[in-house]
């Protein structure tokens, strides 16, 4: 049975990704819904231009619909911080992404390996390490510098994805880390681990 679906559409490579993979099951009646800030004409999601919309809409030959938002109801922006490991594939559809392989590996000490980055015993192994403290605190002012000129340029969400080997330590840690800097800031904040129960 072909059922009607809605698709949300961000303009990035995951919606791209789940409309092929619709289209490859045989769906067909198929809607693309996306949102548009009014001020600045750009989607909500990932402040895609709407002229690059239009450009889309074009090349896959369907309508894309339309919902405009106006972007004075948002105070500031969505931020979403998302942990991952590399191993288990690179986090799609991002605005930034921060490597944290750098920092020493928990997973390589024998009491450590079976815990995660959301335990307090991670977080005080990778404290001892002044990289770990300047990457955080230049990660911070970065940040700070940069969310008023995304919310300036029309964005009321921001996709930061933090990874390591596995998603299960490292990553997992300074995630944690930056959300808590960035609440501190005053800033809405939501916190995803997309691998933290993936089997190493």
């Amino acid at each position: 049975m072909n059922e009607k679906i809605i698709l949300s559409w961000s303009g990035g490579k995951d919606s791209a990704l789940a409309l092929y993979e619709l289209m490859r099951q045989g769906n067909t009646d198929i809607t693309l819904l996306t949102t548009i800030t009014d001020k600045y004409e750009r989607i909500s999601m990932h402040g895609v231009r709407k002229v690059l919309l239009e450009k889309q809409a074009e090349s896959l030959g369907w309508v894309i619909h339309e919902l405009v938002s106006d972007n004075s109801k948002y105070e500031g922006l969505i931020i979403s911080i998302i942990s991952f490991g590399f191993k288990h594939g690179m986090l799609m559809d991002a605005d930034m992404v921060f490597d944290v392989r750098f920092l020493p590996n928990p997973f390589y000490i024998e009491e450590l390996k079976e815990h995660t980055g959301k335990e307090p015993v991670i977080r005080d192994y990778l404290s001892m390490f002044p990289e770990t403290h300047v990457f955080l605190r230049k990660l911070d002012e970065m940040l700070e510098f940069l969310i008023p000129y995304f919310i300036k340029e029309g964005k009321n969400q921001l996709v930061i994805g933090i990874g390591c080997t596995g998603g299960m330590h490292r990553s997992v840690a300074i995630a944690e880390a930056v959300c808590d800097m960035l609440r501190k800031h005053g800033h809405h904040v939501i916190l995803e681990h997309r691998d933290i129960k993936e089997k190493r």
